[in-house]
């Protein structure tokens, strides 16, 4: 399948665009895009590439159930994470010590607005109902398993569409990351309506 760089980017700079004012909306602060990205990649690369990013991070993921193939991952440093619960929990930045049952839930639902966030761009460009499933928290050992599973619903190609948004709260110096991963599918997708 061909695959067009300048269009995928065009979708990622959108759904990028869409995440920010979410995350701004749900923390509560200003939250810079510092990079969006769209790149076909194997998926060989996704699973060596995600390793040394996600080291040490608190790691939520949902698969999608409909519309296209694919998953969706927020990787935030811990320390960050506590950083961004006490945010959630209009609470004093450096509260939080432990992440609970509650704290956990908090950071599943910022993946499940940040990913819908992007999901609603990326279906209103394409006319095509995308929706993602309940999310959910894994180690970065499972990543693996994770790019596996959607390897194996993949018909021909061993290739995978990687959008990544990097974001950041300054003034907490808070880093999350957001990956999009769909087989190529998506691509003839996006192409067939943009």
């Amino acid at each position: 399948m061909e695959f067009s760089k300048e269009i995928l980017q065009k979708v990622s700079e959108i759904g990028s665009k869409e995440v920010s004012q979410s995350f701004t909306k749900l923390s509560g602060e200003p939250v810079e895009v510092k990079a969006s990205a769209a790149e076909l990649v194997s998926y060989d690369f996704i699973s060596e590439g995600l390793q040394p990013t996600v080291s040490g991070s608190i790691i939520t993921y949902a698969q999608l159930i409909e519309g296209a193939e694919g998953v969706s991952l927020l990787t935030i440093p811990r320390e960050e994470t506590l950083a961004l619960v006490d945010l959630l929990n209009k609470q004093e930045v450096g509260t939080t010590g432990v992440l609970m049952d509650f704290d956990r839930s908090a950071v599943k639902e910022t993946l499940n607005i940040l990913s819908n966030s992007y999901l609603n761009a990326l279906s209103k460009m394409t006319n095509t109902k995308i929706i993602i499933g309940a999310p959910y928290m894994m180690t970065s050992s499972h990543i693996d398993g994770l790019v596996n599973q959607l390897k194996d619903k993949q018909k021909k190609e061993d290739h995978a569409v990687v959008f990544k948004t990097s974001l950041e709260i300054t003034k907490h110096k808070i880093k999350a990351q957001l990956y999009l991963i769909f087989n190529e599918d998506v691509v003839q997708l996006v192409k067939e309506h943009i």
